[in-house]
C-alpha cells in the first residue's frame, strides 16, 4: 500500500510532494521521539546519573 500511494503521488506531485510530506512526517515522529528521549534522559538522570556525577564530584573535589 505505502509503495503504490508513494508511486502515485511521485506521478501526479512529483519527488517534492513526497519530500515535503516525508520532512513533515519525520519532523512529528521526530518531534515525537525527541519528547520522550528527552523525558527518559532527565528520568536517568534523577537516578542513576546523578549518583554518578556526584562521585565524580567528590573525586575532583579530593
Amino acid at each position: 500500500m505505502n509503495q503504490l500511494n508513494t508511486n502515485e503521488i511521485n506521478e501526479v506531485y512529483g519527488g517534492a510532494a513526497q519530500a515535503v510530506i516525508a520532512v513533515a512526517v519525520l519532523g512529528y515522529l521526530g518531534g515525537k521521539i525527541a519528547d520522550s528521549v528527552i523525558s527518559y534522559a532527565k528520568n536517568r538522570e534523577r537516578t542513576t546519573s546523578s549518583g554518578g556525577q556526584m562521585n565524580g564530584n567528590r573525586r575532583l573535589s579530593q
